[in-house]
């Protein structure tokens, strides 16, 4: 569960190495009214887009019986060890995973430690998971789709653990459809007339609307129709006759769309 949610956040964040929270129950030591002691172990998980899940497994389960290893070193004194390299006010650890003995109501909690917590909850009817977040960075809905993608996840993983990290879906095909093309469902009828006749009537009706801008460079319909017409007057001179091919090489620029209006 902690290397999926690690896979989670490599595809949420777009980034390849981060620290996670793990929490780590410590039964060797216990307060007397609040039972074994939780401590946080922070690891960093260095993640290759291209591994396969099955390998990332791996990776994960090193770097959590190494960072248990340490865990006699308390993580606030590490915290305080590198404070002066860290940002003093935000806590380094901006993320946990934290697996609960019992349900507890505390889980979904107003008040998030962290900017995202996933926890795994043991249920009646097998285990639930609890993202607590921090309202101010992420709105309710995006949380819900984070869950949802999280669980088609877990379902892709069980499917094919062997799959490469960066094919695993966390969209739904249903999702996935909504996305690629009901959202991108902006075809538009286009006119009939050649383009170059299209810019030159735009230049008669509205002779100062942007038609082109690039690098900071704008032209108007009437500019570009203009420098168009210039560029056919000189390769009328030069002999280029109708149906005459002629070859463009030259980057993305103004002079780029000026030069195919009129080769």
């Amino acid at each position: 569960m902690f290397a999926a949610y690690c896979v989670l956040l490599h595809r949420y964040a777009s980034q390849d190495e981060f620290v996670i929270g793990l929490a780590s129950h410590r039964s060797d030591i216990q307060h007397p009214e609040v039972g074994n002691l939780v401590e946080l172990l922070p690891i960093r998980v260095s993640l290759a887009a291209r591994s396969t899940f099955t390998e990332l497994l791996g990776d994960v389960a090193r770097l959590e019986a190494s960072a248990r290893a340490n865990a006699d070193f308390p993580v606030d004194a590490l915290v305080d060890k590198l404070r002066g390299d860290l940002d003093p006010s935000r806590w380094p650890i901006q993320t946990a995973f934290t697996v609960h003995a019992a349900a507890s109501g505390d889980i979904a909690s107003s008040h998030a430690r962290f900017d995202l917590e996933l926890g795994v909850v043991p249920t009646a009817g097998g285990t639930g998971l609890a993202l607590t977040y921090d309202a101010e960075l992420f709105a309710h809905e995006t949380i819900e789709r984070m869950a949802s993608a999280f669980v088609w996840l877990l379902e892709a993983i069980a499917a094919d653990p062997d799959r490469r990290v960066i094919d695993l879906p966390l969209l739904t095909p249903e999702e996935r459809a909504r996305v690629v093309v009901d959202f991108n469902a902006t075809t538009r009828p286009f006119p009939a007339e050649r383009i170059h006749d299209f810019v030159a009537d735009q230049a008669r009706r509205r002779p100062d609307a942007i038609a082109v801008e690039h690098d900071g460079r704008v032209l108007t319909y009437r500019e570009l129709d203009k420098k168009a017409n210039a560029l056919a007057v000189h390769l009328q001179a030069l002999g280029v006759a109708p149906d005459t091919a002629v070859g463009l090489y030259l980057e993305r620029s103004p002079e780029l769309i000026v030069s195919i209006l009129r080769c």
